[in-house]
């Protein structure tokens, strides 16, 4: 039986996590700190920005953590094409192996991502899992080439009570419970796969320890804020600093959205760059003021070393 046995109680289990505070030693502060359940300390860690990754200047939160600190950040989709895109940039850094918890209300959006990332993936149309409470898709294409996987298991916990249901799912088929810990739990999905559990939390005493989370929030008629929390061996990963720095954008050649991963961004491809070169060339393009003498200046705000 998974998750069989009563947990440690968290001060035993847990020696690092991710935290927010509003004031330490009577000075404000915010960030991501290190706490140790043994010494009761407190350490402040590097931010995102100072480890070499560019700190994007519109993003709401993004901090990088060590050892088993977490990688997190937020953005807002304001529209069903935003989220598309975004989804493209998250299928781009998952592997095979992956396990993504998906958090939120009814009506956040959960299904939708599952959707257009099974698209992003290669593996087509996916299905509602309203009656079917998993749904497995074969996934083909340099997507799912590059992530070394050759499927997609979408999991709704909804209506389990219980770890106790999962063995009626086939858990062991698509998860690798080789290697399961004191509490039972598995490593990770099979190699072979990726696994998305919507209503994760209904079924968390089973969940790998080092699992992805992506939560969503409705916060408009089409607008779906969304959090991501990956763990930092997910840090290395290519293209996970781009996911997590920057938002998906809408091309301003064609016009499409584009994937926060894409190698083009802020462009849809490279042709869309060239043609927006070329506007700045054929003087397409006009500057709102005239050249002033401190943007010669090379020292200076602005200037040419700045």
């Amino acid at each position: 039986m998974l998750g069989a046995g009563s947990p440690q109680p968290r001060r035993q289990r847990e020696k690092t996590g991710c935290l927010r505070t509003s004031a330490l030693k009577g000075k404000e502060k915010t960030g991501c700190l290190r706490t140790s359940a043994l010494k009761d300390e407190k350490q402040e860690i590097t931010p995102l920005g100072e480890w070499g990754y560019p700190k994007h200047e519109n993003a709401q939160a993004g901090s990088l953590c060590h050892k088993n600190m977490t990688l997190h950040a937020t953005r807002q989709l304001d529209s069903p094409e935003a989220t598309a895109a975004f989804a493209k940039g998250l299928a781009s850094v998952l592997r095979g192996g992956d396990v993504i918890a998906l958090a939120g209300d009814l009506g956040a959006g959960k299904t939708t991502l599952v959707r257009e990332l099974t698209q992003a993936l290669g593996g087509g149309h996916a299905h509602s899992p309203t009656f079917v409470l998993v749904n497995e898709y074969p996934l083909q294409g340099e997507v799912a080439s590059r992530a070394g996987a050759a499927r997609l298991v979408h999991i709704d916990a909804y209506r389990l009570s219980s770890t106790e249901d999962l063995d009626t799912l086939g858990w062991d088929t698509f998860m690798d419970t080789r290697l399961a810990d004191a509490q039972g739990r598995a490593s990770g999905a099979r190699p072979d796969a990726i696994v998305l559990i919507e209503w994760a939390e209904r079924i968390a005493d089973a969940l790998p320890a080092h699992h992805a989370r992506v939560s969503l929030r409705a916060v408009g008629e089409e607008s779906r804020e969304v959090t991501l929390d990956f763990p930092n061996s997910w840090r290395d990963r290519p293209l996970v600093a781009e996911l997590v720095e920057r938002d998906p954008i809408r091309c301003r050649v064609t016009g499409v959205w584009v994937s926060p991963t894409n190698p083009a961004y802020p462009f849809a491809d490279a042709r869309a760059r060239m043609a927006d070169l070329g506007k700045w060339f054929g003087e397409g393009f006009k500057v709102s003021r005239g050249i002033e003498e401190r943007d010669l200046d090379e020292d200076g705000p602005g200037g040419l070393r700045s």
